[in-house]
């Protein structure tokens, strides 16, 4: 009598073994099932990583990592220039790039051109919910305009982020207040400068010690332009000192011949 298909092929009596014929007996007649879901299931594992590989975040951070590892400023500059122009690229990575490529020109001296960067960066920081990023660009416009010498533009763009910024950017809090000191400064009002920088010199926060020193360096130089000049005392400071008579030059006498 031949066995049925249900049952062990074989006579060897392991339970494990029994179970595992089992179970290849039930593939061999349903195949098909099994091949179908796993072809479904590499479909899908595909199509989860298209997906992944094409969001836009995803590919401009791979962008963006790529033109930080140019061989030289000249490429990447312009890795981040087209990044910063590719209308398909994620907003906050256009950002970025445009914040970059305005470093470049204020390195370069070409305040122009670092301010149209500048100005591209906050549109495109304007457009992602990151208030990071958002006051990066104010920033970075704010010193294309110092550097332009448009000091109440820049005054006004670096007021706008000293002291409204929260505790999780304490380090931009401190570059917007450096600047607007040094505006002030340049624009001769030296009060509000320092006036500025003195809440700063007891601040001590970790990560920040080069700002603070450059604070408190720029404190001093502040409030030692300050100080009245030492006033001079006359030549004659006693009142009964005769007055000073103003005399005529020696004559000189002619040259013989003449």
């Amino acid at each position: 009598m031949a066995p049925s298909d249900s049952s062990p092929s074989s006579s060897y009596s392991d339970p494990i073994y029994d179970r595992l014929d089992v179970l290849a007996q039930a593939v061999r007649h349903r195949w098909y099932i099994y091949v179908t879901a796993l072809l479904l299931i590499i479909f899908v594992a595909l199509l989860i990583r298209r997906e992944l590989n094409n969001r836009p975040d995803q590919v401009s951070a791979a962008a963006f990592s790529r033109a930080s590892e140019g061989k030289d400023d000249a490429e990447s500059l312009g890795r981040y220039k087209t990044l910063a122009e590719d209308e398909k690229a994620d907003p906050y990575y256009r950002a970025r790039a445009w914040i970059e490529v305005t470093q470049y020109r204020l390195d370069a001296d070409d305040a122009n051109a670092a301010k149209t960067a500048a100005q591209n960066a906050v549109t495109q920081a304007a457009a992602t919910h990151d208030t990071e990023i958002k006051a990066l660009s104010r920033l970075s416009l704010a010193a294309a305009e110092y550097q332009l010498g448009d000091f109440d533009d820049a005054l006004n763009d670096y007021s706008s982020l000293a002291g409204s910024l929260g505790a999780r950017e304490a380090a931009l809090d401190l570059e917007a207040n450096l600047g607007k000191a040094r505006t002030l400064q340049s624009q001769g009002k030296l009060n509000d400068a320092a006036a500025t920088l003195e809440p700063l010199l007891s601040r001590q926060d970790a990560g920040a010690e080069k700002q603070l020193d450059v604070a408190r360096v720029l404190y001093w130089s502040i409030k030692r332009a300050m100080e009245p000049l030492p006033a001079i005392a006359p030549l004659s400071a006693s009142p009964n000192a005769p007055p000073m008579i103003m005399r005529p030059a020696p004559a000189v006498a002619a040259p013989a011949g003449k």
